[in-house]
């Protein structure tokens, strides 16, 4: 609703420019010279000109931004599959490893059963 106000006020502003610019005027373009065109008509002519040229620096910009986005996602997901792919191959080493002390018999010392440094200098010099 506010869109559709917005825009009857701009409408009513510009038949009011061009009521009150109707003179006509000539202009030189690439060396032709065009006569009898109304003043409102070059004035908003170059408004909806620039306008446009604005609207396309934004739509570059707009893609290279997504473009930037893009390379950085796919960057993203490699190092994932990269993190996934370690995750995977510490995982088996795990496995390996607690196979290997299996075979060995060897048992993970404790916190608990490992002597204290006074315990161990009693040991050592008793």
């Amino acid at each position: 609703m506010f869109a559709l106000i917005l825009l009857i006020v701009i409408g009513f502003g510009m038949a009011a420019f061009a009521t009150q610019n109707v003179e006509a005027v000539s202009i030189n373009l690439v060396g032709n010279t065009l006569t009898e065109i109304p003043l409102y008509t070059i004035v908003l002519g170059s408004m909806l000109l620039g306008i446009l040229i604005s609207y396309l620096i934004s739509l570059v910009n707009s893609i290279n931004s997504i473009l930037t986005i893009h390379n950085k996602e796919t960057t993203i997901n490699a190092a994932n599959k990269k993190i996934e792919a370690l995750q995977e191959t510490n995982h088996s080493l795990e496995l390996e490893l607690a196979q290997l002390k299996n075979e060995h018999n060897i048992s993970p010392i404790s916190d608990e059963a490992k002597p204290s440094l006074k315990q161990r200098f009693k040991q050592a010099f008793s």
